[in-house]
């Protein structure tokens, strides 16, 4: 599991795809973690190659949801 956090303006495809070659798993889950609330943020964003987003402030019970989803993913890989 990657959570990608910081400026979702500054995140690019090129770097998720680095993101998933260096970690040579079929299955690695590459989260990004923004405070962008506006309504536009998520169609800019759109092509990143990310599997999901989560917005700033995370939920406790969501923010495992996600690392056991995640777990689960790379169980199946293998």
């Amino acid at each position: 599991l990657v959570i990608l956090s910081g400026n979702c303006h500054q995140w690019s495809a090129d770097f998720v795809n680095q993101l998933r070659k260096q970690a040579q798993k079929c299955s690695v889950t590459i989260i990004a973690l923004t405070d962008c609330h506006a309504p536009s943020w998520l169609h800019q964003e759109s092509h990143l190659g990310v599997d999901g987003y989560l917005v700033k402030p995370v939920a406790t019970d969501i923010l495992m949801s996600v690392v056991e989803s995640a777990r689960l993913r790379q169980f199946c890989c293998f």
